[in-house]
C-alpha cells in the first residue's frame, strides 16, 4: 500500500488521512479511493458518535465531505485545532463560501475541489473535478496528482467563475426542470401517465424532470442558495419567461414566428450541445 507516497514534481503523500463525513455517499467514495494509495486513512462521521476534532486534525490531511450547509461550523470548529503543517480540502459543490471559510479561517495548506460528478460513480476515469486553489503546497498538489492518476480531468478555476459556471448549468438547469414539474402539477397532469402520447422529446425533458425529482433535494437546496449567482440566473429566467409571455400576447403570427427562430440564435451558433470527449452527458452532475 502507500503506493503514491512521492508523486510527480516531487509532491508529497500525506502520512495520515482523515475524511470528515467520511460515512456519506462521496466521503465513502474518496476513503475508498485513499485507502488505495495510503495506509492511514480514518474516517470521522457523526453518524458513528462524536467527532474527535483533535484526532482528525492530527491526521496531516483533512478532507471535508460534508454538507455545504455545515462546512462553516466545522471550518469554525477545527480551526483552533489546525497547525500550519498539514492540508485541508473541501469537496463543495459551490467553492467561494467554502474556500473563503477555509482560508480565513485556517493558516495550513487549502484547496477547495468539486468532484463534477456523483458519489455512485465506480471510477474518475475521464470524469471531471474543479480545482480552486486557497493555499497551494506539496500535499494539495499531492492531491490534485492523484485525481490525475486516477483518471480524472482538473479544471483549476478562481471561486467566482467557477460558481458563476455552476448556476448556469446546476441552477439554471434544475430551475427549467422545476418549472416543468410545478407547471405540470398546476396543468393537473401526471406526465407518468401520459409518456406514451407525448413524443420522444418531450418524454426526454419529462425523464429528466423525474430523475431530478429523485435526488438528493437538501443537496439542491444548499448549492442554490451557497452560489452567489443564484438570484442573477433565476433573473434572467423570470425575464425570459416575461418576455416570451409578450410574444404570444402580441397576436402577430409573423412577429411570434420571427421570435420564435431567433430567439437563442446566438447559442445556436455557438454552442453545440454535446458531451467532451470520453464523457457522457449522465456524468455530469
Amino acid at each position: 500500500m502507500n503506493r503514491s507516497k512521492v508523486g510527480r514534481n516531487g509532491t508529497r503523500a500525506p502520512r495520515s488521512v482523515c475524511v470528515v463525513g467520511g460515512a456519506g455517499g462521496m466521503g465513502r467514495m474518496f476513503t475508498r479511493l485513499l485507502r488505495g494509495r495510503l495506509e492511514q486513512v480514518m474516517v470521522a462521521d457523526v453518524s458513528e458518535g462524536p467527532v474527535r476534532w483533535r484526532e482528525a486534525v492530527a491526521c496531516e490531511m483533512v478532507l471535508l465531505a460534508v454538507p455545504i450547509g455545515e462546512m462553516a461550523r466545522v471550518v469554525r470548529r477545527m480551526a483552533p485545532l489546525t497547525g500550519n503543517d498539514c492540508a485541508v480540502i473541501d469537496l463543495c459543490s459551490t467553492k467561494s463560501g467554502p474556500l473563503g471559510w477555509m482560508r480565513e479561517s485556517l493558516e495550513c495548506q487549502v484547496l477547495g475541489t468539486h468532484p463534477f460528478f456523483g458519489p455512485s460513480t465506480a471510477s474518475l476515469e475521464g470524469r471531471l473535478v474543479f480545482t480552486c486553489q486557497g493555499r497551494p503546497g506539496d500535499l494539495t498538489r499531492w492531491f490534485e496528482w492523484m485525481l490525475r492518476e486516477e483518471g480524472a480531468e482538473l479544471v483549476d478555476m478562481d471561486p467566482l467563475s467557477h460558481d458563476r459556471l455552476m448556476a448556469r448549468v446546476q441552477v439554471l438547469r434544475q430551475a427549467v426542470l422545476l418549472l416543468t414539474a410545478r407547471s405540470l402539477e398546476m396543468l393537473g397532469c401526471d406526465p407518468r401517465k401520459l409518456s406514451g402520447l407525448a413524443g420522444e422529446t418531450t418524454f426526454s425533458l419529462w425523464s429528466l424532470m423525474l430523475r431530478q425529482m429523485e435526488e438528493n433535494s437538501v443537496l439542491w437546496a444548499d448549492i442554490w442558495l451557497s452560489n452567489p449567482f443564484t438570484p442573477q440566473v433565476l433573473e434572467s429566467l423570470n425575464r425570459a419567461l416575461a418576455e416570451t409571455r409578450g410574444w404570444f400576447d402580441s397576436g402577430d403570427r409573423d412577429e411570434l414566428s420571427r421570435k420564435l427562430n431567433r430567439s437563442g440564435s446566438g447559442t445556436r451558433r455557438t454552442f453545440a450541445p454535446r458531451p467532451p470527449p470520453g464523457r457522457s452527458p449522465s456524468s455530469i452532475r
